[in-house]
């Protein structure tokens, strides 16, 4: 069936031939026989590499090298003098950027891809493909707090990633929008200089609630002043009447 050249390949090849062959071994419909090569079937997704030319030193990859298991490569390798089989081992070396292969990336991070096969399929290994696109920045309008409902303050958020910010230049992220207490609530934060919410007091000042005391305890100071002046008078008569 063959004459002349050489033929190295591993898988099927379903061979129903009679008569005298010509010297190549193109296809044939008819007289002679056919020839039909295909690559071997397999169940765990094995691909195959085909190259095929006059000779193994400019044998070349066939356009839709590498094949699934199970492929007719019949008509792809017609009248080649040689042509080679062989297992189609990944070698992720391409970096094509097409959403397929996207790996992710922040908006103030790089695109990532990862590195794919020249058979189409992708590695592990990522790529930077696209510098960072940055924030899609959108105004959120604050909210005034109630008697009995908090509010909060204006903000930023990235319409893509949902990262928020105090600031519409977005160079104060936050976790949440800044809260403003409800008008009924007390807050250290009004202003007050005293602690647990309560309003500032001026130096030296006493409290309110104090001023009974301060006055008992100044009357108690005068009527000990009062009986001792009383005391030194009544001892000062009893001298004179000796």
């Amino acid at each position: 069936i063959f004459s002349g050249g050489s033929l190295t390949m591993s898988g099927l090849i379903t061979v129903d031939a009679s008569g005298p062959r010509t010297p190549d071994y193109g296809v044939s419909s008819g007289g002679n026989g056919t020839l039909a090569i295909r690559t071997e079937e397999n169940t765990d997704g094995t691909k195959y590499d085909v190259v095929a030319g006059e000779s193994e030193q400019t044998a070349a990859a066939l356009t839709d090298s590498p094949y699934a298991g199970g492929t007719d490569i019949t008509a792809d390798i017609n009248r080649a003098s040689y042509f080679k089989i062989t297992k189609h081992v990944h070698v992720f070396d391409q970096e094509v950027i097409d959403d397929v292969y996207y790996a992710g990336g922040g908006c103030d991070s790089a695109q990532l891809y990862y590195k794919s096969c020249a058979c189409g399929e992708a590695g592990t290994e990522t790529f930077a493909g696209a510098p960072a696109p940055g924030y899609t920045l959108a105004h959120v309008e604050g909210k005034a707090p109630t008697a009995s409902d908090s509010g909060y303050e204006e903000y930023w958020k990235c319409s893509v990633c949902g990262q928020m910010f105090a600031d519409g230049a977005g160079t104060i992220p936050i976790d949440e929008p800044r809260m403003i207490p409800a008008k009924g609530s007390d807050s250290s934060g009004s202003g007050s200089t005293g602690t647990g919410g309560g309003s500032a007091q001026t130096a030296g000042t006493v409290k309110t609630g104090d001023q009974n005391s301060v006055s008992v305890w100044m009357y108690a100071v005068w009527m000990c002043a009062a009986a001792g002046v009383i005391a030194g008078i009544l001892a000062a008569k009893k001298r004179k009447i000796k």
